[in-house]
């Protein structure tokens, strides 16, 4: 499975990783929100450099730990804990990231 439609902003087809292509497109700027968003993913993601696979796992793997963790989610919200919710929903958005990631890179 891989996807092959262009930037989301400027139409651009892949590769993405030049001038004014996809996530890389200087056509716009990151939303403030998205932005301490997705620091908050990277703050986590860097936390568990240190566990390295041998393996990446495959899409089926990350589906079910995606819904692993959504259902974190819900029990945080359920919780009213703000906290919880906030670090329960970074970790949903790393494993939608990861599922983004290896539908680029191919895989299953």
């Amino acid at each position: 499975m891989s996807y092959d439609g262009g930037c989301f902003k400027c139409g651009n087809d892949p590769p993405w990783n030049t001038c004014d292509r996809g996530l890389a497109c200087p056509k716009f700027e990151l939303r403030p929100e998205l932005a301490r968003f997705a620091n908050q993913m990277e703050i986590k993601l860097r936390k568990r450099d240190h566990l390295k696979r041998k393996a990446p796992l495959d899409i089926s793997s990350l589906l079910v730990r995606l819904t692993e963790e959504a259902r974190e989610l819900v029990d945080a919200i359920r919780s009213r804990d703000p906290k919880s919710v906030a670090e329960e929903a970074v970790d949903v958005a790393n494993f939608a990231m990861l599922i983004h990631k290896r539908v680029f890179i191919g895989g299953e």
